[in-house]
């Protein structure tokens, strides 16, 4: 398993900048549960246990958490458990430490496995081995992703221009998350919405989806904290923070200026866009997010 999103500074980002998912999310995998079970959608059911595999700081944990009796959020790094942990608000929840490639569960156990926005960093067939352990007969896999804001899009500008100005935006977010330090195959898999991951699960009833689209109001604030919970552009900061120190150079904030490409962004939109002089909590921003959704039973067929 590629080891990411580990410190707590990437942390502290995350809990406060990353978007939830919708309500719509939970639907679309709970009622595939359901049916897989000959229930109807509309049959309010709690079902008994669900594991969240590489949760974070609980995003998707914490939308799941209605629909079962108990709930486990697992991470391999304790500096997301931690900001886990200070945000749950549910008696039954709770979280620990493992990987996706040994989860922390009893066999046959769990009637859900769900994983957010990190299969893609993950030892494919080990996960599915171990989720196909952990999984009751009858339980199912969630596998979700999201792709990197397909808009950042103005609400309202000075002079106008919203579409042009949004379309420069978006793609410089891509461009900073690309010019990090990042892994080329996990990114891949995040740009092709997960379907080579899809085409490479051993299952005959694995189903895909990507009918979901997660619409979000943000402030230039929140966007900016939104790169910089991204695990590229923290690596670069590391990395060039250990190359002035092997140097000798005292590093500084004012020094690694250049290479913090959330800082890149925000210089770079406020120009452009002429907000030089209006408080970034004030600018407010349309975003998008495509979702895609991996859906499997029979698991142990």
């Amino acid at each position: 398993m590629l080891r990411f999103y580990e410190s707590q500074t990437i942390a502290d980002f995350y809990v406060k900048y990353r978007p939830t998912y919708s309500k719509e999310v939970a639907n679309v995998v709970v009622n595939y549960l359901k049916r897989k079970r000959g229930i109807a959608e509309e049959t309010p059911v709690v079902f008994d246990q669900l594991i969240d595999i590489a949760c974070g700081t609980g995003q998707a944990t914490a939308l799941f958490a209605p629909f079962f009796k108990r709930v486990d959020g697992v991470d391999i790094s304790t500096e997301m458990l931690k900001q886990a942990q200070q945000q749950n608000v549910f008696s039954h929840v709770t979280y620990k430490e493992g990987a996706a490639e040994k989860i922390p569960a009893s066999d046959h156990s769990a009637d859900l496995v769900t994983s957010a926005e990190s299969v893609h960093w993950f030892d494919l067939p080990k996960f599915l081995h171990e989720a196909r352990r952990v999984l009751k007969h009858d339980g199912c896999l969630a596998i979700m992703g999201s792709s990197f804001p397909k808009v950042i899009e103005p609400l309202k500008l000075p002079g106008g221009n919203e579409y042009e100005m949004g379309k420069f935006a978006s793609d410089l977010f891509i461009k900073c998350l690309l010019e990090g330090k990042y892994d080329v195959v996990a990114y891949n898999h995040v740009f092709n919405k997960y379907k080579d991951i899809f085409k490479a699960i051993p299952s005959n009833t694995k189903e895909y989806n990507d009918d979901l689209t997660l619409h979000f109001q943000w402030t230039l604030e929140e966007v900016v904290g939104h790169i910089k919970s991204v695990e590229s552009v923290q690596n670069l900061l590391i990395q060039k923070t250990k190359e002035f120190e092997e140097l000798g150079v005292e590093v500084t904030e004012e020094l690694l200026k250049p290479y913090d490409l959330g800082e890149r962004f925000r210089g770079e939109v406020k120009a452009a866009w002429k907000v030089e002089d209006i408080p970034e909590s004030e600018v407010l921003i349309h975003g998008e997010h495509e979702m895609f959704i991996i859906l499997m039973s029979n698991f142990n067929e």
